[in-house]
């Protein structure tokens, strides 16, 4: 059974989690993209015993070249998922270690709770906030009630 085939049972399996409601359906096509993109490009015609830390390896700096650590780290946890179901339907003897990706995380800035307060003031109090309100979300409209 090639990787390929082995990753078409962990999509049918995720998408039943979806439709349990214990995957969402933004998870599922994520995780499709992931192995349409790079994974069954990669690794599809292989067996699974064949897969070694090595090939991995080389996965993961290819993908280093264009995309970031976090990206990189869930590429492997895509390949991990369809290697661990490998073992447990005996296709894989044992699972090869995957390479560990230290990711670089990179906090966003965000406001205080006061600064936050005093954006949505400012936003719901303007007159020209008044004229553009049917454009807004529908929670703008719960924070605007909130607010006056």
């Amino acid at each position: 059974m090639t990787f390929g085939a082995v990753a078409a049972q962990v999509y049918a399996n995720e998408h039943a989690r979806m439709e349990r409601g214990e995957f969402g359906a933004g998870s599922l096509r994520m995780f499709r993209n992931r192995l349409d993109a790079y994974v069954l490009p990669h690794f599809g015609a292989m067996l699974p015993s064949a897969i070694t830390y090595q090939m991995l390896q080389e996965f993961a700096q290819t993908l280093s070249i264009k995309h970031s650590t976090t990206t990189v780290s869930h590429y492997l946890i895509v390949v991990r998922k369809v290697l661990v179901h490998a073992v447990r339907i005996d296709a894989l003897e044992q699972l090869p270690d995957i390479p560990k990706i230290k990711v670089k995380s990179a906090s966003r800035g965000a406001f205080t709770p006061t600064e936050y307060w005093q954006l949505l003031r400012g936003l719901v109090l303007s007159p020209k906030c008044h004229r553009l309100l049917d454009l807004f979300h529908p929670m703008s409209r719960f924070v605007f009630q909130i607010l006056h």
